[in-house]
């Protein structure tokens, strides 16, 4: 069910302004026919309560707005609340999965947010235009109810009251005490372990194009991500256990990289260092188009656009890995992990485009 309502218009019928809102119900993710076949198990709260099928509830009010043809603006706040979920969990249970059991009315996950979208002319002169398009967006989610103990991966936990499949490390303090140049175990003090939010919590995005001519354009896109914690998985691995990276073996290296290699050595739990902040800012293109002069085409047709590009040129982050970017495991799955997997590589591209008429 939907409703919205057209403002009257301002400034003599140059802007606009809409409001709507939205709610809906729809089933969730169900468990597959092989899966639905095997012995379900509900809830060790709920025993006496029917199993029920997963269902997401939403709601969502946003507004429009424009302003003759310099801006426009879309705003949008947005609540979904998955129930009944079924989940596969670690029980005592022989049945499914060694050690798993798929468990009915598991829990509650509720997911909200913000997310805009802004588009302005900002310089108009002749032929020259500056044009620019942010979309910025905010996400929280959290397990609202969990009907069973917190579930521990590897790398992650879920449990009530955090994100599902939140990134866990281990904390820790350091001092060179003796004043060596060296940190080794005795001068590490571990913490209480923490989690953090194992996707972007923050995402913004920004494209700008400058059009210098009526022939020629440039544009750049710029790709920011804040507010998550990748596990650098492969240097854990190498340092730990292989004692393959400058931190283990270079008395020279930062104290801080020689304490994170020493922490490893005090659990056997991925520690902050290695599970760090995986915010950064990329741009992810920066591109030239040039449209040919009409005079040439005899030779290449009624229209002729020419494209050059670089995709991934820069990559700004503390993150200690190689990519904040790259998980090894498939995108469905959490917490994110790097280990053995290549960064995204800078690409060169070039584009011709020939045809008639104006293009799309």
């Amino acid at each position: 069910a939907n409703v919205s309502w057209q403002l009257p218009s301002l400034i003599g019928g140059r802007s606009t302004l809409r409001l709507r809102a939205a709610y809906a119900e729809l089933p969730g993710a169900t468990p597959s026919v092989l899966t639905a076949l095997a012995p379900v198990f509900p809830s060790p709260a709920g025993n006496a309560e029917p199993v029920r099928m997963e269902r997401v509830r939403g709601m969502e009010i946003g507004a429009d707005a424009s302003l003759d043809r310099l801006a426009t603006a879309s705003l949008n706040v947005f609540r979904f609340v998955s129930t009944n979920l079924f989940d596969y969990a670690f029980t005592a249970s022989s049945s499914g999965p060694p050690g798993q059991a798929l468990v009915a009315n598991a829990g509650e996950i509720r997911n909200s947010g913000v997310e805009g979208l802004f588009h302005a002319v900002l310089i108009e002169r002749n032929t020259f235009q500056w044009r620019a398009t942010l979309s910025i967006a905010a996400l929280r989610n959290s397990v609202t109810r969990l009907n069973l103990p917190p579930q521990f991966s590897t790398l992650g936990l879920t449990r009530e009251g955090s994100p599902v499949g939140a990134t866990r490390a281990v904390p820790y303090t350091f001092a060179d005490a003796n004043h060596d140049g060296i940190i080794d175990t005795s001068e590490v003090y571990l913490l209480p372990e923490i989690t953090k939010p194992p996707l972007p919590t923050l995402e913004a995005g920004i494209t700008s194009d400058f059009r210098l001519t009526r022939s020629l354009t440039v544009s750049a896109l710029g790709d920011f991500r804040h507010g998550n914690m990748v596990t650098n998985l492969m240097g854990q691995i190498r340092c730990r256990s292989f004692a393959n990276c400058r931190a283990a073996q270079d008395p020279s290296a930062p104290l801080a990289d020689q304490a994170a290699v020493a922490a490893t050595h005090l659990t056997s739990e991925p520690v902050v260092g290695f599970a760090s902040d995986a915010s950064f800012f990329k741009l992810r293109e920066l591109a030239l188009h040039w449209q040919l002069p009409q005079q040439w085409s005899h030779y290449f047709g009624e229209r002729a656009d020419i494209t050059i590009a670089g995709r991934n040129l820069v990559t700004v982050t503390n993150y200690s890995g190689i990519d904040p970017e790259v998980s090894t495991a498939r995108p469905g799955v959490l917490p994110r992990e790097e280990f053995g997997r290549n960064p995204i590589p800078r690409e060169l591209l070039l584009r011709i485009d020939l045809g008639s008429g104006a293009p799309e």
